[in-house]
Protein backbone atom coordinates (compact mmCIF):
# COMPACT_ATOMS: atom_id res chain seq x y z
CA UNK A 1 0.00 0.00 0.00
CA UNK A 2 1.35 3.18 -0.96
CA UNK A 3 1.09 6.61 0.54
CA UNK A 4 1.85 9.72 -1.57
CA UNK A 5 2.68 12.33 0.49
CA UNK A 6 2.13 15.73 -0.77
CA UNK A 7 4.30 18.86 -0.14
CA UNK A 8 2.51 21.69 0.00
CA UNK A 9 4.44 24.58 -1.37
CA UNK A 10 4.36 28.32 0.68
CA UNK A 11 2.63 30.47 -1.66
CA UNK A 12 3.85 33.66 -1.58
CA UNK A 13 1.77 36.96 -2.67
CA UNK A 14 4.26 39.06 -4.84
CA UNK A 15 4.81 43.00 -3.54
CA UNK A 16 6.87 43.99 -6.65
CA UNK A 17 6.52 47.89 -7.47
CA UNK A 18 5.25 48.70 -10.94
CA UNK A 19 4.73 52.12 -11.40
CA UNK A 20 1.33 53.40 -13.58
CA UNK A 21 0.76 56.87 -15.12
CA UNK A 22 -1.72 58.42 -13.44
CA UNK A 23 -2.44 60.76 -17.20
CA UNK A 24 -2.36 60.28 -20.27
CA UNK A 25 -1.20 56.36 -20.33
CA UNK A 26 -1.26 55.66 -24.30
CA UNK A 27 -2.11 52.48 -25.33
CA UNK A 28 -2.18 53.16 -29.00
CA UNK A 29 1.40 51.42 -29.27
CA UNK A 30 0.34 48.52 -27.97
CA UNK A 31 -3.67 48.20 -30.15
CA UNK A 32 -4.24 47.11 -33.60
CA UNK A 33 -7.33 48.72 -34.16
CA UNK A 34 -8.07 51.79 -31.41
CA UNK A 35 -11.78 52.24 -32.60
CA UNK A 36 -14.64 51.15 -30.58
CA UNK A 37 -17.74 49.52 -32.50
CA UNK A 38 -19.21 53.03 -31.60
CA UNK A 39 -17.22 54.86 -33.19
CA UNK A 40 -18.25 52.43 -36.68
CA UNK A 41 -21.97 53.37 -35.69
CA UNK A 42 -21.14 57.21 -35.50
CA UNK A 43 -18.96 57.65 -38.36
CA UNK A 44 -20.59 55.86 -40.76
CA UNK A 45 -24.09 57.36 -40.13
CA UNK A 46 -21.84 61.15 -40.27
CA UNK A 47 -20.37 59.88 -43.54
CA UNK A 48 -16.98 60.62 -41.86
CA UNK A 49 -14.51 57.48 -42.41
CA UNK A 50 -12.85 56.54 -39.81
CA UNK A 51 -8.59 57.16 -39.83
CA UNK A 52 -7.48 55.03 -37.14
CA UNK A 53 -5.76 57.76 -35.95
CA UNK A 54 -7.60 58.17 -32.90
CA UNK A 55 -5.88 58.67 -29.58
CA UNK A 56 -6.18 56.00 -27.04
CA UNK A 57 -5.19 58.35 -23.50
CA UNK A 58 -6.44 57.21 -20.39
CA UNK A 59 -6.81 59.21 -17.17
CA UNK A 60 -6.45 57.04 -14.54
CA UNK A 61 -10.24 56.91 -12.17
CA UNK A 62 -9.21 54.87 -9.57
CA UNK A 63 -7.18 51.77 -7.39
CA UNK A 64 -7.48 49.55 -5.37
CA UNK A 65 -4.94 48.23 -2.92
CA UNK A 66 -4.44 45.13 -1.05
CA UNK A 67 -2.71 45.37 2.07
CA UNK A 68 -1.70 41.98 3.97
CA UNK A 69 -0.83 38.56 3.18
CA UNK A 70 -1.90 36.33 0.16
CA UNK A 71 -4.57 34.31 2.70
CA UNK A 72 -5.50 37.38 4.87
CA UNK A 73 -5.37 41.21 4.50
CA UNK A 74 -7.39 44.28 3.80
CA UNK A 75 -8.85 46.12 0.71
CA UNK A 76 -8.41 50.32 0.10
CA UNK A 77 -9.66 52.09 -2.41
CA UNK A 78 -8.86 55.38 -4.32
CA UNK A 79 -11.33 56.96 -6.63
CA UNK A 80 -10.62 60.48 -8.54
CA UNK A 81 -13.35 63.22 -8.01
CA UNK A 82 -14.71 63.52 -11.86
CA UNK A 83 -16.14 66.91 -11.01
CA UNK A 84 -13.61 67.91 -8.56
CA UNK A 85 -10.34 66.20 -9.83
CA UNK A 86 -9.53 65.17 -6.41
CA UNK A 87 -8.54 61.93 -5.28
CA UNK A 88 -10.34 60.22 -2.18
CA UNK A 89 -9.37 57.30 -0.16
CA UNK A 90 -12.23 54.86 0.64
CA UNK A 91 -11.13 52.91 3.80
CA UNK A 92 -14.25 51.13 4.88
CA UNK A 93 -16.63 53.71 6.77
CA UNK A 94 -13.79 56.16 6.73
CA UNK A 95 -13.67 58.60 3.57
CA UNK A 96 -10.45 61.25 3.62
CA UNK A 97 -9.32 63.44 0.56
CA UNK A 98 -6.39 62.60 -0.87
CA UNK A 99 -3.02 65.23 -0.24
CA UNK A 100 -0.48 63.56 -2.06
CA UNK A 101 -1.38 60.95 -5.18
CA UNK A 102 2.08 59.88 -4.35
CA UNK A 103 0.50 57.53 -1.77
CA UNK A 104 -1.44 56.09 -4.36
CA UNK A 105 0.81 54.51 -6.80
CA UNK A 106 2.36 51.91 -4.29
CA UNK A 107 3.87 48.21 -3.87
CA UNK A 108 0.18 47.57 -2.79
CA UNK A 109 -2.09 48.56 -5.99
CA UNK A 110 -4.03 45.58 -7.18
CA UNK A 111 -6.55 46.67 -9.44
CA UNK A 112 -6.72 49.64 -11.90
CA UNK A 113 -9.55 51.77 -13.81
CA UNK A 114 -8.55 53.42 -16.33
CA UNK A 115 -10.87 55.72 -18.37
CA UNK A 116 -10.68 56.90 -21.85
CA UNK A 117 -10.39 60.76 -22.65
Amino acid sequence: DKSEVYEEEEETKISDMITFPLEDFDLKPFVNNPNLPSDYFSKELNGDGLTGNEELKYDLVGVIHHIGSLNSGHYIAYAKNAKSGDWYLYDDERVRKVESTAQIVTDTAYILFYQRK
